[in-house]
């Protein structure tokens, strides 16, 4: 097996994973999208255990992303847990002197939270994306397979 042949079957691979990770994306967003349109409503949102996570993300200019165990009680009265709720870097300081912040949730599933008063993230980005990695992926396989009858005819 040549290298060249090695290089486009790892990048098969890697556009198969990465197209399904885009795509599986794509869906799960659809469905939380249609979910809040099922209903939503706007709660008050406490720290659940005064345990806020911190994630340090980008190479360059770091920037801290934070997750933490948030409850709050539902239209109904049912108090509920949402572990690694996200905290906005604003929102922070409030949580951790005990206040609140406002988040809504799905009324059919009060597990989904979102960040109040926000447009929902549409879906199509990560689908067209998705789309093209698999489409290359495809190119690639059929371009592997065309070398291999060139192969068998000489």
């Amino acid at each position: 097996m040549n290298k060249i042949l090695k290089i486009k079957l790892l990048l098969i691979v890697c556009c198969a994973f990465l197209g399904w990770q885009s795509v599986s994306r794509a869906y799960a967003l659809s469905q939380d999208n249609q979910l809040f349109r099922q209903g939503k409503h706007t709660v008050e949102v406490y720290l659940a255990d005064n345990v806020l996570n911190e994630r340090q993300s980008g190479k360059r200019n770091k920037t801290s992303e934070y997750s933490a165990n948030l409850k709050f009680q539902t239209k109904e009265g049912q108090w509920v847990i949402v572990n690694n709720g996200f905290i906005l870097p604003s929102e922070k300081n409030s949580l951790m002197r005990g206040e609140s912040i406002k988040r809504e949730y799905a009324a059919k599933n009060p597990q989904k939270l979102r960040v109040a008063n926000r447009p929902e993230v549409s879906p199509t980005g990560e689908f067209a994306f998705g789309l093209v990695v698999i489409l290359l992926g495809l190119y690639l396989i059929w371009n592997v397979y065309q070398t291999y009858q060139k192969q068998d005819e000489e």
